[in-house]
């Protein structure tokens, strides 16, 4: 067992959950995260050697591996059909075939009766074109987002840049499940300590205090059963894997680039507008592209929001799951990878690399 395992023990198994112990556990993960952090700083402090996108090209050249290519290759077949083709079959059965055993014909079981139990459901069609939704268009926001983060976070190596790069880290330290259980205390208790303030508190003197009462706090209390705290939660949690995508493409372009434009008289703004970004838009792509997958196949930060209307796929999973629906499980399985493989497909399509 592991304290990711041990946490999620605290969460399902002793009945109550022990939220006094998960802080404990979380303040543990993070102790053991921020010194990591801190030695990865201080390993990149040169980060001149990771450009690639400088004023003089030069050309990459493959490795050759002589006669030990096809070992390679059958490590590499080995390793994708132990890893991915298995599981994928074994998805695919149990979502076509409800029954099977000594005897049995699984040809003479296959059957779409679990798809259209799915199509019956309205929850599960919410969940579906909700995860969709965050993964298209939460995912571009989100990289929107990081984007911002990561220019102002750009070749500016200061203090707030140093705690801003270890903060961001504070969400993904911990597992999911207890991040998720962090919003949704914020989305309870946060419109409940205002509505107090406004009220009878240091807030209540203002002259707009019973509009935003009237307004803003059940805006704010309304908020939690929308898609748009699932994917706060998801933009938050994910945003110290997104700033280092962000980072790593904004690393690529060589600073004399920049140089070159800031003295024919371009402001940093158009710097940023006419080189960098232009410069970077391939990995800028390529990151909203990692983002839709990690959002649509997100699960334990969506189990503590899920409510009518803020389904997801990965939180409909789990809830199934403890419910013994197993059939449902595997064929809404099967409906998100068949989602994940035509979103890589349209990207592909439009020119997204995955490689260089």
């Amino acid at each position: 067992m592991v304290l990711a395992t041990y946490l999620y023990k605290l969460t399902n198994k002793l009945g109550t959950p022990s939220y006094h112990l998960m802080a404990a556990v979380a303040v543990v993960l993070i102790c053991i995260t921020i010194p990591l952090v801190m030695l990865q700083r201080r390993l990149m402090r040169t980060a001149n050697r990771f450009v690639t996108m400088k004023g003089k090209a030069s050309q990459a050249r493959a490795l050759p591996l002589g006669k030990w290519r096809w070992v390679a290759g059958g490590v590499v077949v080995f390793w994708l059909t132990v890893t991915i083709g298995v599981p994928l079959i074994g998805v695919a059965m149990r979502a076509f075939i409800s029954n099977w055993g000594v005897g049995v014909s699984l040809w003479d079981e296959l059957s779409l009766a679990t798809f259209r139990n799915i199509w019956q459901q309205p929850n599960l069609l919410r969940a579906i074109v909700n995860s969709m939704a965050i993964g298209i268009f939460g995912g571009a926001l989100a990289v929107i987002c990081y984007l911002f983060v990561g220019i102002a976070m750009h070749r500016k190596a200061d203090n707030v840049t140093r705690f801003l790069d270890y903060s961001v880290l504070v969400p993904r330290a911990v597992p999911g499940l207890l991040a998720g259980l962090a919003f949704l205390w914020v989305f309870l208790f946060l419109p409940m300590w205002l509505d107090q303030s406004l009220k009878n508190g240091w807030l209540s003197a203002l002259p707009v205090a019973d509009w935003l009462r009237e307004h803003l706090i059940v805006q704010l209390r309304a908020l939690r059963n929308t898609i748009f705290s699932v994917w706060l939660a998801y933009t938050v949690v994910w945003m110290a894997y997104g700033l280092r995508l962000i980072s790593s493409t904004l690393l690529q372009v060589a600073p004399e680039l920049e140089e070159a434009a800031r003295s024919n008289g371009a402001s940093r703004g158009q710097v940023t507008r006419h080189v960098t970004v232009p410069l970077s838009r391939y990995g800028l792509i390529g990151s909203w592209l990692l983002m839709f997958l990690i959002f649509e196949r997100e699960y334990s930060t969506g189990v503590y929001l899920l409510s009518p209307g803020t389904e997801t796929i990965g939180s409909m999973l789990v809830s199934l799951w403890a419910a013994g629906a197993i059939d449902i499980v595997a064929a809404l399985s099967f409906i998100n990878i068949l989602l994940v493989v035509v979103g890589l497909g349209i990207a592909l399509r439009f020119g997204v690399k995955l490689h260089d």
